[in-house]
């Protein structure tokens, strides 16, 4: 949506942001853990050949807290991994960390009914000075009924470097750079784009 209303911002056309959000949302990467499966199956979400046993193993599987983790693939949720944790917020970040490929990344995250996880996820993701940590979201009721509750998500996307400009990452090296020059008697110029 914010790139979307970016591009609109910028004069583009329905055509041009169409075909740039086409380019675009294969990059963005969703990770997410839930506490219990049996949400989305009621919904309709999850997989329905799912084999009733495995929900009901993944339910006890909470009460010592192993939960499945989950990511957007193709357009589809798929089982990503089935992890022990104590700390929700703390695998989320490995993972995302794991994907990230040593890339400079927007990311945004999601939860359903527990802030403090959430802000603890922002924390280690932050962690890690290539990553900027867009915004925190309750997720709508909408989808939170299919995910049900204590469900924490992580959006992300490595960023361009247009984008890493305007996020700042390269304004602290600008800055250097000049001091540099006009240290040197160089004159330097810069364009600062919006």
């Amino acid at each position: 949506v914010m790139k979307a209303q970016k591009l609109i911002e910028e004069g583009k056309g329905l055509e041009e942001v169409v075909a740039a959000l086409k380019e675009f949302c294969p990059k963005v990467k969703l990770l997410g853990i839930v506490e219990d499966i049996k949400y989305g199956l009621a919904g309709g979400r999850a997989p329905y050949f799912l084999p009733k046993f495995l929900v009901r193993i993944f339910s006890l599987l909470k009460i010592i807290k192993i939960y499945p983790l989950f990511e957007l693939r193709d357009g589809k949720i798929k089982l990503l991994a089935i992890r022990p944790t104590k700390d929700k917020a703390k695998t989320l970040a490995k993972e995302v960390e794991k994907q990230r490929q040593g890339e400079k990344i927007l990311a945004a995250i999601g939860y359903t009914d527990n802030l403090k996880e959430a802000s603890l996820l922002k924390e280690e993701l932050e962690k890690n000075p290539k990553t900027k940590v867009l915004y925190t979201v309750q997720i709508s009721p909408i989808i939170s009924v299919h995910i049900g509750p204590g469900a924490l998500m992580a959006a992300f996307y490595p960023i361009d470097p247009v984008e890493k400009f305007r996020q700042g990452f390269l304004k602290e090296n600008l800055i250097r750079e000049a001091s540099r020059n006009s240290s040197t008697g160089l004159t330097t110029k810069f364009i600062l784009l919006k």
